[in-house]
């Protein structure tokens, strides 16, 4: 009897862990209101109509339990954002200089090669600084400045190390930055 009245006592314990007819019922859930995702085409339309250009390249990406669809958005003087759009809400989360390490497929307007630029930058270097040597310099790198594509490169020459930066459109130097003797 003791054992009878020890299991009836665990199983009225753990009822409210265990869903029942009974419990559903009676309890009131709280009501959710689904949003509809928004398709990438609708989306597309919204962050064009923030900054009207050509859409460079979609992703989607997450923050926390929420969705973005975000847009690389290439405009006519280089420029490239990125605009972040709810899949839900369809609202803009803020639009940003997109920084890139690469040229991404399907720019809209055609950029200098890193070669042409690289020779740019060898022969800006030995005609501005001093040394008898040409530069020694590795591939640059295509990165966002001042809202624009640009090709940043270091090259070293006589001792010195110097930043230069190319502007990825037009090919000319946009700066030169000298560092102390290395």
């Amino acid at each position: 009897m003791r054992y009878f009245v020890l299991a009836v006592f665990l199983a009225g314990a753990v009822s409210p862990f265990v869903s029942s007819p009974g419990f559903a019922q009676g309890a009131s859930a709280p009501a959710v209101e689904l949003h509809e995702l928004l398709t990438p085409e609708k989306a597309q339309v919204i962050a064009l109509e923030a900054v009207p250009g050509q859409v460079v390249q979609v992703s989607e990406k997450y923050a926390g339990q929420d969705m973005y669809y975000s847009f690389i958005i290439g405009v006519e003087d280089g420029s490239l954002y990125e605009v972040p759009v709810h899949s839900q809400t369809g609202e803009i989360a803020g639009i940003a200089v997109e920084s890139i390490a690469e040229r991404p497929k399907n720019i809209p307007f055609e950029i200098v090669s890193m070669e042409a630029a690289r020779e740019t930058v060898k022969s800006f270097v030995i005609e501005n600084t001093p040394g008898k040597r040409p530069p020694f310099m590795r591939d640059g790198k295509l990165i966002v400045h001042e809202r624009g594509l640009a090709y940043v490169f270091e090259p070293k020459r006589a001792g010195h190390l110097y930043t230069v930066l190319v502007d990825a459109r037009s090919g000319e130097v946009i700066d030169i930055q000298g560092n102390a003797p290395k």
